[in-house]
């Protein structure tokens, strides 16, 4: 989930820079160097202003025209107002921003659904109009330090009546009509539906891929919920680019639904899945800024990634286990020949209608959804699961559940719900190698990159100190990532292409990274020694001191998400003390 900041600061005299006059501002700091950020009440949205767009003709679109006039008008000599005095307006937001300090993008909300800062059963609604679950009013800025851009509408109207569990499960037995290769993979379907709706809620959003040859209906299935989760979920075309999607996505918190995206025999058609495998990896979990990615000035450019997706596809994507278990694979089996589908499926306006009521039903009950997760994923991890498994199936399941009650699942009904459940062939997608799931959990550990207030994953941390500086940054962020990565006990081998890792159980930053996991107390240092390349007790300069180190080849996803530029990252790095790694103790960063 995101993480609230403080409130847009403003002037004590005018504590909103907002009069009776319709328009004004609010500042929300300053980003790359030299950009004012500001919410604009004329237009309630966020405008990023370099210096050179602080003219007249930008600024009258920002703070409106008669609120220019009534908080810094001009005169001429005779004493006639003669409009707005722009100079001020334009040094009063600079000042404003500047005591604002770092524009913090993880503030802005987009279209989409998310929880009320102020109580966790509470959604906040950001769509044509904005709302609150509960019914209490809510400003588009100053909500607990989040702001909520204006949005066309996103299909979430409060006026639809929420549909019943008999309801459902007349709509599941719509689903059930498909030949499953497992019958209650309809209800994981369901559950996905449910996330779909909500991802900027979740702390984890699962995604499904479903897939099945020739004959068995999958667009048919994606044409039916296309209209049951109405304009909530977008829907692309299986040959759009990650990069595509990633960019139309920014900001928002919505589900994604894609149709025949196949890998194809060709090189770079496989490329393209991988990079959206790549993605759905980032968007999984919560807690960071975004997904950094390099810009043509090789400075960096944040994306949020708040979406869960499911992809129709006849072939699944080659996947490590990793990426298996964040997801749930529906398989589907060919329909008998001449067989009919139901009414309800070829009916475009009966689902249009029950999709209203379905949307409804999904976020009333969110209460019970957040309630039910921690109780499946205690209960698949008792079972012998792990963590991870229990995250993912544990959210769809609890969805699922709370598509049908109105009460918190108690720990024999959610064990019960997982035992009816056909789950041993979804059992493939667990981590199941030890040495896999200690380097998944140190990549997605977070780091806090003070020199930038930003969050960043180790995994994002480490593709940015690949990158050469922008020399026209006012912030050297691969250097600031490089020294942070230190700090926490981890060095970039930039000529070698190696991550190096302290090995000493005792490390605290180590420790913090792993915590919740069975590697808080130690041990990462074994498992990570077992991953094929990787090279034990290597003695290593590193934070001023000789440490023992295990270093690990540069995993797939960084190489490609840096491909780009460690051709020449080593050049672009003279002068800086890289991690050789002899023998002999050599120097890393630090």
């Amino acid at each position: 989930m995101s993480t609230a900041v403080n409130p847009p600061a403003a002037s004590d005299a005018a504590p909103d820079h907002q009069t009776a006059t319709i328009g004004g501002y609010r500042a929300l700091g300053v980003e790359a160097g030299t950009h004012c950020v500001v919410w604009s009440n004329f237009t309630d949205s966020i405008q990023s202003l370099p210096p050179r767009a602080m003219d007249q003709n930008t600024l009258r679109m920002v703070v409106g025209p008669s609120w220019a006039i009534a908080r810094h008008p001009r005169f001429n000599q005779q004493g006639e107002l003669t409009g707005a005095n722009w100079s001020k307006i334009a040094d009063e937001i600079a000042r404003d921003c500047v005591e604002k300090g770092v524009y913090r993008s993880d503030a802005v909300r987009g279209p989409g659904v998310y929880v009320a800062p102020d109580d966790p059963d509470v959604l906040i609604i950001n769509s044509a109009t904005l709302r609150r679950t509960d019914g209490k009013a809510i400003e588009r800025s100053g909500e607990h330090g989040f702001v909520y851009p204006a949005h066309s509408d996103i299909g979430l109207n409060a006026a639809h009546e929420p549909a019943d569990a008999e309801a459902i499960a007349e709509f599941e037995e719509v689903l059930a009509t498909w030949r499953w290769a497992r019958q209650t993979d309809a209800r994981l379907l369901l559950g996905w539906a449910v996330t779909s709706l909500i991802p900027g809620a979740l702390d984890r959003r699962p995604y499904a891929l479903l897939t099945g040859p020739r004959g068995t209906a999958k667009s048919t299935m994606l044409d039916m919920l296309r209209c049951i989760l109405g304009k909530t979920v977008k829907y692309y075309d299986g040959k759009s680019t990650a990069a595509g999607v990633r960019q139309d996505l920014a900001g928002t918190a919505r589900g994604i639904m894609m149709d025949e995206a196949e890998a194809g025999e060709a090189s770079n058609e496989a490329r393209r899945i991988g990079a959206f495998v790549d993605m759905l990896r980032s968007a999984y979990s919560d807690g960071t800024d975004g997904l950094a990615r390099g810009t043509p000035g090789q400075g960096a450019l944040m994306f949020k990634l708040n979406f869960t997706a499911l992809i129709a596809q006849i072939n699944p994507p080659p996947m490590n286990d990793a990426d298996r278990s964040r997801c749930v694979v529906l398989e589907l089996d060919r329909l008998p020949s001449g067989a009919l589908p139901p009414d309800f499926v070829l009916d475009e306006d009966a689902q249009r209608e029950f999709g209203k009521a379905f949307r409804a039903r999904a976020l009333a009950a969110w209460p019970v959804l957040r309630g039910s997760m921690p109780v499946f994923k205690t209960a698949l991890v008792g079972l012998g699961r792990s963590g991870r498994f229990g995250d993912t199936l544990g959210t769809l399941l609890a969805a699922y559940w709370a598509l049908m009650h109105d009460a918190v699942a108690t720990e024999a009904e959610a064990l019960e719900l997982i035992n009816s459940t056909a789950l041993e062939d979804h059992a493939e997608s667990e981590v199941v190698v030890d040495e896999t799931d200690a380097l998944d959990r140190l990549l997605d550990g977070l780091l806090r990159i003070e020199a930038t207030g930003k969050t960043l994953s180790v995994r994002q941390a480490i593709v940015q100190a690949l990158l050469k500086p922008d020399p026209t940054a006012a912030i050297d962020l691969p250097e600031e990532c490089r020294r942070m990565l230190v700090l926490h006990g981890i060095g970039v081998d930039l000529r070698q292409q190696m991550i190096n890792v302290v090995s000493n159980p005792a490390h605290p930053q180590l420790r913090r990274l792993y915590a919740g996991s069975r590697y808080e107390i130690g041990g990462w240092s074994t498992m990570l020694g077992r991953i094929p390349g990787a090279q034990r007790n290597k003695s290593v300069r590193l934070d001023g001191a000789v440490r023992k180190c295990v270093r690990i080849p540069l995993t797939k996803d960084i190489r490609r998400e840096a491909g780009l530029h460690l051709s020449d990252a080593s050049q672009g790095q003279e002068g800086a003390q890289v991690d050789t790694f002899d023998d002999e103790p050599t120097a890393a960063h630090g």
